[in-house]
């Protein structure tokens, strides 16, 4: 019985000092995965806002607003406990919530118009230029 009890102590431990050790990297990881969402949401969006006014587009909009909310919680996270890391991505952050929003903002404005395509352009650039600026960022590290 004592055996068992020092293993089971034994694993608790392992496993405890596995995470703490690996703590960075997953969360880390886990912005990643959630930044590459919101560039899915934002992308989904403005594909809809070509051929419908925002106002049809309300689902997409709230994913949109849902995977912004959703990063905007893991970077905070990340900065709290591991604020080097946070302050290396925190820029990228920074954009990826700053041209989400304006997004948002522009089909709350537009609600009931389509937005013409030199708009759905504009964002759709400013979108990929940021995809392309975040990837080779994460490819640099």
């Amino acid at each position: 019985m004592t055996f068992r009890i020092l293993e089971v102590t034994i694993a608790v431990a392992i496993s405890i000092a596995f995470l703490w050790a690996s703590s960075n990297r997953i969360q880390r990881l886990h912005h990643l995965r959630l930044a590459d969402r919101c560039f899915d949401a934002m992308g989904d969006l403005i594909g809809v806002l070509t051929f419908l006014p925002p106002s049809k587009a309300l689902a997409r909009r709230r994913d949109l607003q849902f995977e912004l909310v959703g990063e905007h919680r893991a970077i905070l996270s990340l900065n709290k406990d591991h604020h080097s890391t946070a302050k290396a991505i925190w820029r990228d952050h920074l954009m990826i919530q700053k041209i989400g929003y304006e997004i948002l903002d522009a089909a709350t404005q537009k609600n009931e118009q389509n937005l013409s395509v030199a708009e759905i352009d504009k964002r759709a650039t400013r979108i990929r230029a940021a995809h392309t600026h975040y990837t080779q960022f994460l490819n640099e590290r």
